[in-house]
């Protein structure tokens, strides 16, 4: 065990401070989803494509700037950072109410990006921190089941307030949430000396700068954004700034990326298989609906209520989870969930047109329990892993890795969809049967994907075991 965590006297109220944050960002990314339609027409009927960039912006900010967040918290204040993202989150969620070009609001957008990267890549090392020990699998359970429910109540949220109010009320009730959350954190956020006394005040401009093109160039490969005639320049680009950056970084005093963390087995083989699972499972929200609309001809009402399932059953059992973490070894959720993820998406390989109801409920209740079950033990796994004076970049370059995961999963799964549909069409299926044989296609390469999820951690709990350590 390398971290050591101190405890606060008021550690419950410091995870309730943090937790406000994360909750507020998942309620309003979700809600903008909603929202966008109405603010692509208010805006002067803006193109799907373009209006796009209302949630890339913020998604892509997020990505870019969290390592740089990471280690700026191990550098200098988490607290200090935690709050000063979330002033900036609360004023650019104004500044977005009250713009009303195109342009500018794809601006605070992505200034509401910068202030998720300060605050998500600080939210665990602040409350590790003040923690006890004892109750760390509890924390992240509350955590985990704050940024699901604030995910699954996001949409209902943002449908009411457009159904009586504007689309800027969106972004306008961020503000006093915020003011309430910048407070509470003054107040109840411990002031603490710097963990590490070895690393200097001075960020590493030059891996930061590398870094940040890097994931430019990855986060628009990725994105579709760019003409195909240009993507063996974009991956020539993004391969031979890696190298600088990888040198770089292994000649730096205090890299942005400490690349000996990938030498422990711990984060590396647990960092893997949540990006297979994530990859898989993001997937799983894209593809879905679609079957159930156009195969199972189900209303946009018994189409939420399944796509609600997942979530709603996460949260429960992440504080299931989170109470066994404490209790038993981590090795137990993470296997019984994987198990359960690969139990649903087999059943799911059988869907037809005339599945019931009833059948398609449960998969995706299986689903929900297995990754609540999964995602807590493996976080915790992570976390454990990172020595406590690099909890902040430990941990932003873990939210990056799943991040990457959740997007190049969308794109790879739609693409294989797309591939096992033209087959279809090839040997004169029906419409309905093009469809099916595509879906079923689809999600055997999905299960494939958290099946590699279940290697990765087999090999792990080999390599532990021959290690004599617990897992």
């Amino acid at each position: 065990m390398q971290n050591t965590f101190a405890t606060s006297s008021n550690p419950w109220r410091i995870l309730f401070a943090t937790c406000l944050a994360v909750g507020m960002g998942c309620i309003n990314f979700s809600s903008v989803n909603v929202a966008l339609p109405i603010i692509s027409q208010s805006l002067g009927n803006i193109p799907i494509a373009k209006s796009q960039w209302i949630v890339t912006s913020c998604t892509f900010a997020t990505c870019i700037f969290l390592p740089i967040a990471g280690k700026l918290g191990d550098i200098y204040s988490r607290r200090n950072l935690f709050i000063l993202g979330f002033i900036i989150f609360t004023a650019a969620s104004l500044l977005c109410a009250l713009t009303v070009s195109f342009e500018k609001l794809v601006i605070y957008r992505a200034l509401q990006g910068l202030a998720t990267s300060l605050t998500l890549a600080n939210n665990q090392a602040l409350y590790l921190e003040n923690i006890p020990y004892e109750k760390y699998g509890l924390a992240l359970g509350i955590n985990t089941a704050v940024i699901a429910i604030s995910s699954i109540i996001g949409p209902g949220i943002g449908g009411i307030i457009l159904h009586w109010l504007s689309w800027q009320y969106i972004f306008l009730i961020n503000v006093p949430i915020g003011i309430l959350g910048c407070w509470m954190c003054f107040v109840v956020l411990p002031k603490k000396p710097k963990l590490n006394q070895k690393i200097s005040n001075n960020l590493d401009i030059l891996g930061a700068l590398l870094l940040f093109l890097v994931l430019g160039l990855l986060l628009l490969l990725i994105s579709d954004t760019w003409h195909t005639k240009l993507i063996v320049n974009f991956v020539l680009g993004i391969i031979g700034l890696f190298t600088l950056f990888f040198f770089w970084e292994k000649r730096a005093n205090d890299p942005i990326v400490d690349f000996k963390l990938f030498k422990n087995p711990t984060y590396i083989f647990n960092i893997g298989s949540i990006f297979f699972i994530l990859a898989a499972l993001n997937a799983n929200s894209i593809i879905l609906p679609f079957f159930l609309y156009h195969i199972s001809k189900l209303d946009q009402l018994h189409i939420g209520l399944v796509m609600l399932l997942p979530p709603a059953f996460t949260a429960i059992f992440a504080l299931v989870s989170g109470y066994l973490i404490d209790k038993a070894k981590s090795s137990f959720g993470i296997f019984t969930g994987i198990i359960l993820l690969i139990i649903a998406l087999l059943i799911t390989t059988k869907f037809n047109e005339n599945t019931a109801f009833f059948s398609i409920m449960i998969s995706q209740i299986i689903l929900g329990i297995g990754y609540g079950l999964f995602q807590l033990p493996n976080n915790y796994c992570v976390n454990k892993s990172i020595p406590s004076n690099m909890l902040g970049s430990g941990n932003s370059i873990a939210s990056l890795i799943r991040n990457i995961g959740r997007t190049l999963g969308v794109i790879f799964i739609t693409s294989m969809f797309s591939i096992l549909e033209v087959h279809a069409v090839a040997i004169n299926c029906t419409t309905t049967c093009q469809f099916v044989t595509a879906f079923k296609g689809t999600y055997i390469i999905v299960n494939l994907l958290v099946i590699l999820a279940l290697t990765l951690q087999i090999v792990f709990a080999i390599i532990a075991r021959g290690k004599n350590n617990s897992y």
